[in-house]
């Protein structure tokens, strides 16, 4: 299991910040930040949850525990969801249409049978 301090760096370094910067966000030295990192210095909860902050991540993520995925996998359910909404709301759109047109077309049928009748009749 890969220690709390090199997933601090990995991290660190995939969000292009130096030691420097993390270590004066953090409120220490560059010399106790590069402890964190190699393991030889112990974060307090404080810490932790600051250090999460500052690169952007959740504390279990820096803990190297494993990842839920239920905020992704609804983030994905809801996108699957608003497409179908889409793709219905688009279909409805078209029915209406069609319909529109079927009421037209049936109004016209209603008008020539009503002038052949009064033809028939005059």
């Amino acid at each position: 299991m890969t220690e709390i301090g090199n997933r601090i760096k990995e991290i660190r370094k995939s969000k292009g910040l130096s030691q420097g910067a993390v270590a004066s966000q953090l409120g220490v030295s560059q010399a106790t930040y590069g402890k964190i990192e190699k393991n030889s210095a112990q974060l307090s909860i404080d810490k932790l949850d600051k250090m999460a902050q500052i690169l952007g991540v959740s504390g279990a993520e820096l803990l190297g525990w494993p990842q839920a995925n239920g905020s992704s996998a609804s983030a994905q359910q809801l996108e699957e969801l608003q497409l179908a909404h889409d793709e219905n709301k688009e279909v409805m759109q078209k029915l209406l249409q069609s319909k529109d047109e079927q009421i037209e077309v049936l109004k016209e049928l209603i008008k020539f049978y009503r002038e052949k009748f009064n033809q028939q009749e005059g």
